[in-house]
């Protein structure tokens, strides 16, 4: 359990720029800062990071937050592992009951797993430097057969398995940890013949696997006996691990790859660690498999590519082995790269050398010269190696201009399109026009396919961009609130009509600001991106005995939720602005601000808020507006309680309200009006359902109930139309 106190000032510290800039490369746009989504396949830079507000947020996904919010969906981690975390990050050291490997293991799954991982990690690690047989065979292996030095192998944090078919797995039983989570890791496996379990890994010599962020979540082991029939025994997919969202050096590139504006891209793990001993450290490898269009995605968002105006900094370079099945490997990739927007380049190594060997032959100097002097674009490169077979076969030439136009067909932008088929119409002696006409057949095509997919899925982008919070509704306890001039109303959220008010005109201009009224003179539905479901407030949630949030019970959705969010909205964000003056008794006159206004006016009729988070950040927000040092925006925004932060980011980042409102005194009233309507509504269906089952003398009751409400209602509709116009 972490203290409140340590929680505080790790939020005070963290800066979200920091913390967005471990996963995407940022660019400056004034005083904020813009890159690719890490949340979704952004094309086109959307994610935008607000050091002045310490937030993030995409106008496209809605994926954002503070920095523990970005943390947890980047990730994919709960609260406390996102705390500690950035602890980690800060060196602010964090004080908690130390707990045993069994209440390890009651943490939930993927936390127990990458618990087992750690463990796992530190135990190869012992193996191969406190142990006799590490010492001899793993550490042999690794500085002579592989000629790594001890710095390098303690980077890398390489490790060995001892030769014992069950040694790993025994003892981490022994030490508390569950045979479940080794099985479910793949470290383990069982043997459904004999009913016995062994180590995947055992005898071999092994490489951990490291998250963007450095926690190691696989694992590949190499083997140091010829006769076992598999060169690499890797980990298998679980819920810490996917392949193909995953790049083998990625922790330990990115800082170079950013600062070089490059990536290299090689096929092992040997290579990685070879080329980065001969000082190449912007390099990553797929992990155990093709390269894949989410890993190019992942090395994307390191990479500084944000903007057109940076183009010459969007470089990846494949090195691949000489022989056949290297070149193979780059003219495969190296179209994927290309539909990414990357500026692509091929290294061809000698025949006879891979990454990993010619690191070995050649001190560090050596390998930059030969990684300058041979780099090669790759579109000119594709086009090449057709040459050798197509000087005297005119199918041959037909096919290699074919597969060209395919080639430079993905190439996002335009004019590398039009650059690139003027120099392999001349290295392939080919007609422009004939190759325009095929890119236009394939861009068709494309198109088509993406058509075909649509309808297949039903896929389509997200036209609201604020993403839903996670976890179980909360349940509703507050009963409707009552009009002092009319009956109680104790209608049900199913039973109430759907109040309709104007609607806010979006902006759909970045640049520009909405300057028109906010309200227009049609109606429709309240425009409103919030959840229909929303967690319990902080005050009343519930930790488990590792400090993890649990999930909140489940909740009715109530039609208020539309209307009060409108109005939380303009306390957080106009609360202390003046909508108008009023002379009081004595002449003096006073200025009534936002704040104050829907403070009195819920009073006055004994309104509250129904929804439970709503009400607690609506109190909230009504006291620090009364200190006018408290910055009400940030409170919330830097909130403690994950609930509280990710609900004030979607409220302040709405694009349907403007950043200025000039016509307060007439959007606030309107808001408040329409929530009394809401009440009104509400109280005349529960009479409406009441009469149902009534008998004559409670009907007549009822109906002088109803008749008051429906003056109620024509008074209160009389003044929305008042206010509207």
């Amino acid at each position: 359990m972490i203290d409140q106190g340590t929680i505080q000032k790790i939020y005070d510290v963290a800066n979200i720029k920091d913390v967005v800039e471990d996963y995407v490369s940022l660019q400056r746009r004034g005083i904020n800062y813009l890159g690719l989504c890490p949340f979704h396949d952004d094309k086109r830079p959307s994610f935008y990071v607000s050091p002045t507000k310490n937030i993030c947020h995409c106008f496209v996904c809605g994926g954002g937050g503070n920095p523990v919010n970005f943390l947890m969906k980047v990730e994919n981690i709960t609260y406390i592992e996102a705390i500690k975390l950035l602890a980690k990050k800060y060196h602010i050291e964090v004080e908690e009951k130390e707990m045993t490997p069994e209440q390890k293991m009651a943490a939930n799954e993927r936390e127990s797993l990458m618990t087992v991982n750690e463990w796992l990690n530190l135990h190869f690690i012992h193996n191969l430097t406190e142990t006799a047989e590490g010492q001899n065979i793993g550490l042999s292996y690794f500085m002579q057969k592989r000629k790594f030095r001890e710095d390098i192998i303690k980077k890398f944090q390489l490790g060995y398995a001892i030769d014992k078919r069950d040694e790993y797995t025994l003892e981490a039983q022994s030490k508390g940890y569950k045979l479940e989570y080794l099985l479910t890791l793949g470290a383990t496996i069982h043997n459904e013949e004999h009913n016995s379990n062994y180590d995947r890994y055992y005898g071999r010599a092994i490489f951990p696997i490291h998250s963007i962020s450095g926690k190691v979540v696989a694992f590949g082991g190499r083997r140091l006996k010829e006769d076992e029939s598999a060169k690499y025994q890797n980990s298998p997919e679980s819920i810490v691990y996917q392949k193909r969202d995953n790049l083998y050096g990625i922790y330990f590139a990115k800082k170079s790859i950013q600062k070089e504006k490059k990536c290299y891209i090689v096929e092992g793990y040997c290579d990685v660690v070879s080329m980065v001993q001969a000082g190449i450290e912007n390099i990553v490898a797929p992990c155990g498999t093709a390269l894949t269009e989410d890993q190019i995605r992942l090395l994307k968002r390191i990479i500084p590519s944000v903007g057109s105006d940076n183009d010459e900094e969007k470089n990846v370079t494949m090195m691949y082995d000489g022989d056949a099945a290297g070149i193979h490997a780059a003219l495969k990739n190296g179209r994927l790269l290309l539909e990414q927007g990357l500026n692509v380049h091929v290294v061809v190594l000698p025949p006879e050398d891979d990454p990993d060997t010619f690191a070995q032959k050649h001190n560090g100097s050596e390998v930059k010269d030969y990684l300058e002097k041979n780099e090669q674009d790759y579109v000119i490169f594709f086009a090449k190696h057709f040459l050798p077979e197509i000087q005297s076969d005119p199918i041959k030439r037909s096919s290699a201009i074919a597969e060209t136009a395919a080639t430079i067909a993905v190439i996002p932008d335009r004019i590398k399109r039009s650059v690139y088929i003027q120099e392999c119409c001349h290295i392939l002696n080919a007609n422009e026009n004939d190759i325009y006409q095929k890119i236009l057949e394939i861009k068709e095509k494309m198109v088509e396919e993406e058509r075909k997919k649509v309808l297949r899925t039903g896929y389509a982008p997200a036209q609201n961009w604020h993403s839903s919070l996670q976890g179980s509704p909360v349940t509703n306890p507050a009963s409707p609130a009552t009009a002092p001039s009319g009956p109680t109303a104790t209608a049900t959220a199913q039973q109430a009509a759907t109040a309709t008010v104007p609607i806010a005109s979006p902006d759909n201009t970045d640049s520009q600001q909405n300057s028109a009224t906010p309200f227009q003179s049609h109606t429709a539905e309240v425009h409103t991106s919030q959840p229909s479901a929303l967690p319990q407030p902080s005050h009343q949630q519930t930790l488990d005995d590792h400090g993890a949030i649990l999930a909140p019970p489940p909740a009715v959705t109530s039609p208020f939720d539309k209307l009060e969010r409108n109005l939380l909205l303009y306390l957080i964000r106009f609360g202390r602005q003046i909508m108008f003056q009023v002379i009081e008794e004595n002449g003096e006159k006073k200025k009534v601000a936002v704040g104050e206004y829907i403070q009195e006016e819920l009073q006055k009729d004994d309104i509250d808020f129904q929804n439970p988070l709503f009400k607690q950040m609506k109190d909230e927000a009504i006291l620090l507006l009364k200190d006018p040092q408290a910055d009400v925006e940030q409170h919330f925004l830097t909130s403690t309680d994950p609930f509280v932060s990710k609900t004030a980011l979607e409220l302040v980042t709405d694009r349907y309200f403007p950043d200025q409102d000039n016509n307060l005194n007439q959007t606030v009233p309107h808001y408040v009006l329409d929530l009394k309507l809401q009440v009104v509504k509400m109280a005349i269906n529960k009479i409406y359902e009441d009469m149902r089952t009534a008998d004559a003398a409670q009907k007549e009751q009822l109906l002088l109930q109803l008749i008051k409400m429906n003056e109620v209602r024509s008074v209160i509709s009389r003044d929305l139309g008042t206010v509207t116009n």
